[in-house]
């Protein structure tokens, strides 16, 4: 019961995220676009000029808000994740980061890209997102590092931030729903994270999946059946 309570606040908290900046950006786009349009109808006989002023000016607050809801868009699902695997998302996240934050985030890929499920792929960028959001919303970092290792018997993750830090202990207590529900879903998928902080110090969150055993096998490893 605790861990279903545990996701569906997480879930919950990231709908309400995604709702408050669909309300905050995109909606209030929409209806400023809304009342301007009304505004130019009304002034087209008398002030042409000035009407085609203000139809340029919407132009520039459309692509503005089509830019945010592809933001938006890419965040839920990003197209890279299905179309060019694990790694190529990971550095378009960091670089958007980087872009929407100024944070600088290094990457850095080891080994060679194995076979993941897709289960395992998404969690691993969620958790590597969830790990930046709050390097720049909580921790109020001056850079993170993002290194993915693929070794012969798991893939791992780590995100380390040189932020503000917090006690480990009393993450329900500070509301942190978003690091328990990488625990959580890194153990329904059979792999593990650890998340190691110090008020001062910064965060360290490392996650861990072991191989299906088709790919131990393919690469002249033993399988989970046969030790």
């Amino acid at each position: 019961i605790e861990m279903m309570r545990r996701n569906v606040g997480a879930q919950e908290a990231e709908r309400q995220r995604i709702a408050r900046e669909l309300h905050d950006e995109s909606g209030q786009a929409m209806r400023t676009l809304g009342l301007d349009l009304r505004r130019i109808e009304s002034a087209m006989a008398s002030a042409p000029s000035r009407s085609h002023q203000n139809v340029r000016q919407l132009e520039s607050l459309v692509t503005r808000s089509l830019d945010e809801l592809q933001r938006l868009i890419a965040d839920l699902r990003p197209s890279h994740l299905d179309d060019l695997g694990l790694p190529a998302a990971l550095r378009w996240y960091a670089g958007e980061v980087q872009t929407r934050s100024q944070l600088p985030v290094s990457v850095e890929i080891r080994g060679e890209p194995q076979p993941l499920n897709g289960a395992v792929n998404t969690a691993l960028f969620r958790m590597a997102q969830e790990a930046l959001t709050n390097a720049v919303k909580h921790a109020h970092a001056r850079q993170a590092v993002l290194h993915l290792r693929y070794g012969e018997q798991a893939v791992a993750l780590t995100v380390e931030d040189d932020g503000v830090g917090f006690d480990p202990a009393r993450r329900a207590r500070l509301g942190a729903w978003g690091l328990m529900g990488m625990e959580e879903r890194a153990h329904l998928l059979g792999g593990e994270v650890r998340i190691e902080s110090t008020c001062g110090s910064g965060t360290r969150v490392e996650a861990g999946f072991p191989y299906p055993a088709e790919t131990k096998e393919s690469n002249g490893h033993p399988t989970a059946a046969g030790g």
